[in-house]
């Protein structure tokens, strides 16, 4: 998505800007390349389907011209065609019997767009990614009503460059979304391609707060600090929202007993709106002490009567707004957002990780194994083990072309490592019967388990004996 992002904001660059921008219109073709690679026709239709409808509606068809499009696509297929011309033309087919252009092409782009053929979360309506985007974009939620506003005011005639990107920003954002609220197939990450023109509107009414204040935006900021508890309270609840954004089992088990950040995210969320209230909270404070201050006084009394029955009839406020109120307002939530990103970047997702990956099960993997012996995933397709693994592992116990679990027993040594699913470890050792001993070397991971096939007929070797873990705790490759 971050070089989607990029391509996106180098295209507004080159069409907008008053002078020619011929290097970030190659910079665009090279981002849109790339994202090809990594992401399929999505890299290329969804800002060309932006940019169209642009000009469709403005009939600024001109601003094309700058693109120079004949030699940006020879850039991206400079970029794409050597890696796609070498798997459509590899005849090999994946374990359901597919092509790469069957899979890739017609299975996982047009048949999940059109028939949910692979999704874990059938028949999500169009409030699903509603709710995702608002986890994603935690904080900035806040300003979502707030960006609704800045939406309403985009121009379909624009006269200046801001304009013109206002416009290009919200094609980006609708199109995004209904390409995916459209699509059968949903996953809570599909909410991302959106993210960016979203938080632009975020950023640019937040930009207007700072300048006009709080009291013009009243309705906004009251809408957002609703939106902000009711999400805030959905994250401090249940963390695993978190997570779900970024994984593709939405079923799998959450490890709280081992990492538990409803505390920390609990603090944070009411730290934020404690200090932007600060300013407001301490001015009532201090006009409460000036009224006591005036009560021994005849004629500050009679002021402050005077005072309270122009209020009660009507009469306006006489101060004006402290700029403090909107900048210490604005600044807790860019706060808010800092501390949030680096508690969970540099702390939570690394606590996460020995039970969300298979890195630290292979690090151990490495670390207790002796040459020469090989490591099996048994009933397991989730690419990570091909990854960890340098593509050395051996799929076992799935249909042909995988290796049958007697086979891999049967191998040379007589030893072997295995991965296998936690609530499969029973399956495994029934499976074995006789033929090897399972014993379980690594288990803390709640997803997965590492073991040990050790043939009961033969002498295990001396070297690095796998044992248990006895303590709890943290495990595998060291931060």
């Amino acid at each position: 998505m971050g070089l989607l992002n990029g391509a996106m904001a180098c295209l507004m660059i080159v069409l907008f800007e008053d002078e020619p921008r011929e290097g970030w219109a190659a910079a665009f073709f090279c981002l849109v390349g790339f994202a090809t690679l990594s992401k399929g026709l999505l890299g290329f239709a969804l800002p060309g389907a932006v940019a169209l409808l642009y000009c469709i509606v403005t009939g600024e068809w001109h601003r094309l011209r700058r693109l120079h499009l004949g030699l940006g696509a020879l850039i991206v297929l400079a970029i794409c065609a050597p890696w796609y011309g070498t798997m459509f033309a590899f005849d090999g087919r994946d374990d359901e019997g597919k092509t790469f252009f069957e899979r890739f092409i017609l299975h996982d782009h047009f048949k999940r767009l059109a028939l949910g053929v692979h999704t874990t979360t059938p028949g999500g309506g169009f409030t699903y990614f509603i709710e995702q985007v608002g986890y994603d974009c935690f904080p900035w939620v806040f300003a979502f009503p707030g960006a609704a506003t800045v939406l309403a005011r985009v121009r379909l005639r624009p006269q200046t460059p801001r304009e013109r990107a206002l416009l290009f920003l919200l094609f980006w954002f609708l199109i995004g979304f209904a390409l995916f609220a459209f699509s059968a197939t949903k996953f809570h990450h599909y909410a991302f391609p959106v993210l960016a023109p979203l938080l632009f509107f975020c950023a640019i009414w937040l930009e207007r707060v700072l300048a006009d204040g709080l009291r013009a935006h009243a309705g906004s900021v009251f809408a957002g600090g609703l939106l902000y508890a009711l999400v805030a309270r959905d994250l401090a609840l249940t963390p695993k929202r978190l997570t779900d954004m970024f994984v593709y089992n939405y079923d799998r088990p959450y490890p709280d007993k081992e990492t538990d950040p409803r505390q920390i995210f609990t603090i944070l969320f009411y730290a934020a709106p404690a200090v932007a209230l600060s300013p407001w909270l301490f001015d009532r404070l201090a006009q409460l002490w000036r009224w006591l201050r005036a009560l021994p006084s005849g004629p500050k009394r009679a002021e402050l009567r005077a005072a309270w029955r122009a209020r009660m009839h009507g009469a306006p406020l006489a101060t004006a707004e402290p700029a403090q109120d909107r900048n210490v307002a604005v600044w807790s939530l860019v706060l808010l957002a800092i501390s949030f990103a680096i508690f969970c970047g540099w702390f939570h997702w690394r606590r996460l990780s020995p039970h969300w990956t298979q890195r630290d099960l292979f690090w151990e993997y490495y670390q207790q194994s002796v040459p020469g012996e090989p490591i099996g995933a048994y009933l397991m397709n989730w690419r990570g083990e091909t990854f960890y693994s340098r593509n050395t592992v051996r799929q076992v116990g799935r249909a042909a072309p995988s290796a049958s679990l007697q086979d891999f027993v049967a191998g040379p040594g007589p030893r072997k490592w295995i991965l296998v699913e936690q609530a499969r470890v029973g399956a495994l050792r029934t499976a074995l019967g006789g033929s090897a001993r399972l014993r379980v070397v690594e288990s803390r991971n709640n997803k997965f388990a590492l073991g040990v096939l050790e043939k009961p007929d033969e002498t295990q070797p001396p070297q690095a004996p796998p044992k248990e873990p006895e303590k709890p705790g943290q495990f595998g490759a060291p931060p």
